[in-house]
């Protein structure tokens, strides 16, 4: 979704190289979100961005969108979207002096190490497999120095020079109350990868998590912006965040957790290694979304997080967020590498607590980063890749198993599942007899003590489920 790469029969490993920079046919989970007041929902289906109301009545699709957020008035919609920049003259007018320089000197790398593997593209992809700006720098060898590339490679450079895609985000509002897309107002772009967009609750600001192009490192940013005037103020708040931070329901704060670099060496990779890191907790003027100048921020816990760790704070003052279990000192075979809830209360106390117990779901199938609480925090959902949603009674302790056929990565039928309300949650349910071939689910709300569920996506056009709700068993496709 972020950008594209077709590798076709290509076995080069440059392009091998240069397509991890790339995120391929990316399959974001977060497709499904429902406006604050429940009435609607904001659909990124298989032929794009769709809105229905609750009844499951669609609209047309708008193609591009990469993430979607809700404006607290539960008409206006926040967008990310891609534009693919063609070439070296658009490049130069998004990205900084500081990148532009950058890629021409890695370019100029390039095209050393071209000669000196003399056409061995195993060779040249090893060569450069760490030179950053790779896709900025095949575009301006392409424009520049493409004769001496062919020359060196040939047809390989060919393939290699028309694969690349070079992509700019550009952060957008509509109003979305007829299900169709007013006219499109722009707001911020950026040419680093867009991991995670959080609009604030006053609707004035955003959490922007992108991904450098020096390293894999996350950075955190606040951006102030004005609709009106298509202005923006951006402020670096962490280089290395990770990716699903959040705002207090007041808009007085934000939350987020940060690695902690000193005690964590440069080579790991907290994609998937655990690393030590604190949730914080940071001001805002819940007037105009502005940082509070004192900036005051404070640490709400220490823990041990992969960057895919998720914070959602509670109208009740409390604040949840996925992080392993562990008790330091310990050694690695002690650490246990699996995530589960916690809870801390900023206002009241310091003390984190334990939300949901490890022995009531499975932490080897169970996704605890894409949970999701309903609007009292009374009910959490965690999706699995196996046996549906896991559902857990915070006040209770009652657990259910809800069957939505799986929550899988493989296959291109997975969304988040999230709290409409109080009391429906929406997930994606298998039809009870799937044909032998395709792969069939629906959108459905469920709720607790309904024996069926309700189907929202059933009368969609065959277009927004294919490679969605609908997908190939095998090649999930």
């Amino acid at each position: 979704m972020k950008s594209s790469a077709t590798t076709g029969g290509i076995k080069a490993a440059a392009l091998a190289v240069l397509s991890t920079f790339l995120l391929c046919a990316c399959e974001d989970p977060r497709r499904v979100s429902w406006s604050p007041d429940g009435k609607t929902v904001a659909v990124i289906a298989g032929d794009g961005l769709r809105i229905s109301d609750s009844e499951g009545s669609v609209g047309e699709p708008k193609t591009g969108v990469e993430l979607i957020n809700w404006f607290p008035d539960s008409r206006h919609l926040l967008t990310v979207e891609y534009e693919k920049l063609t070439s070296w003259q658009m490049i130069q007018k998004h990205e900084t002096a500081e990148d532009l320089k950058g890629a021409i000197d890695t370019a100029g790398k390039m095209l050393v190490q071209a000669k000196t593997t003399k056409g061995d593209m195993d060779k040249f992809g090893e060569a450069i497999k760490n030179l950053p700006y790779t896709r900025e720098a095949v575009v301006y060898l392409r424009e520049r120095k493409d004769k001496e590339m062919v020359a060196n490679f040939g047809d390989k450079w060919t393939s290699v020079k028309n694969t690349v895609d070079v992509g700019l985000h550009n952060i957008c509002s509509y109003d979305v109350s007829s299900k169709t897309f007013s006219d499109r107002k722009q707001i911020y772009s950026t040419m680093r990868d867009v991991k995670e967009v959080r609009l604030s609750p006053h609707g004035k600001a955003f959490l922007l998590v992108y991904k450098q192009e020096l390293d894999d490192q996350l950075t955190l940013d606040h951006v102030t912006f004005n609709t009106a005037t298509s202005t923006s103020v951006s402020n670096t708040i962490s280089g290395a965040a990770a990716i699903y931070p959040d705002w207090a329901p007041d808009g007085s704060a934000f939350y987020y957790v940060e690695e902690d670099r000193t005690a964590n060496p440069e080579t790991v990779d907290s994609n998937f290694t655990p690393t030590l890191g604190s949730l914080h907790s940071l001001n805002v003027n819940p007037e105009s979304d502005d940082l509070v100048t004192s900036r005051d921020n404070r640490i709400l816990a220490k823990m041990i997080f992969r960057k895919n760790c998720r914070v959602r704070a509670l109208k009740d003052g409390r604040v949840i967020f996925s992080a392993m279990p562990a008790q330091l000192p310990s050694s690695d075979s002690q650490l246990l590498n699996k995530q589960t809830l916690f809870v801390v209360r900023p206002n009241e106390n310091v003390l984190v607590a334990p939300m949901v117990p490890m022995e009531t779901f499975d932490s080897d199938t169970d996704l605890v980063e894409f949970f999701d609480v309903n609007p009292s925090g009374k009910m959490v959902s965690i999706p699995s890749t196996k046996e549906g949603v896991f559902v857990y009674n915070v006040l209770t302790g009652d657990a259910a198993r809800v069957s939505g056929g799986g929550f899988s990565w493989t296959k291109r039928l997975s969304f988040i599942p999230s709290w409409r309300n109080e009391d429906e949650l929406c997930l994606g349910m298998k039809e009870a007899k799937p044909d032998q071939t395709i792969e069939k689910s629906d959108i459905v709300l469920w709720s607790p003590g309904k024996e069926t569920p309700r189907i929202l996506s059933g009368n969609w056009p065959a277009s927004a489920k294919r490679n969605f709700l609908e997908a190939n068993p095998t090649t999930g496709k």
